[in-house]
């Protein structure tokens, strides 16, 4: 029997968890030098969240878990994020040339640079 990956993910709740520890695994994270983050995104090619804190990135995946049945899942999840934000963060070089080449918005882009510490006035529209 062949499942779509929702039908799968309803019958096998270890399919979503992997599907999230993924996710969790390739978000472009970097660390802001007023100790905040931003993260990037690959889909959308532009800058998703500015100022995010660790404590909201956490809150974001304990929402998604919140029922006692899931929480065995909701640790190991929560042990991901932990690492990620250990060990797995994108380094600051790379989040600027990121975002200096994205689809945002010069304002965008010029508010994110400078949460990264890049001293810019203003970045002209493409």
């Amino acid at each position: 029997m062949v499942y779509d990956g929702e039908v799968e993910t309803v019958l096998n709740p270890n399919v979503s968890l992997q599907r999230d520890i993924n996710f969790i695994n390739s978000e472009i994270i970097a660390l802001n030098d007023n100790g905040t983050y931003t993260k990037y995104s690959n889909v959308l090619k532009a800058v998703s969240v500015v100022g995010m804190t660790k404590e909201s990135y956490i809150d974001f995946w304990k929402k998604q878990y919140n029922k006692p049945k899931y929480i065995d899942r909701l640790n190991t999840i929560l042990a991901v994020v932990e690492e990620k934000f250990k060990s797995g963060l994108t380094d600051k070089a790379t989040m600027i040339n990121l975002i200096k080449t994205s689809n945002d918005y010069s304002k965008d882009k010029t508010q994110a640079l400078q949460l990264l510490g890049v001293k810019v006035k203003s970045i002209k529209e493409k």
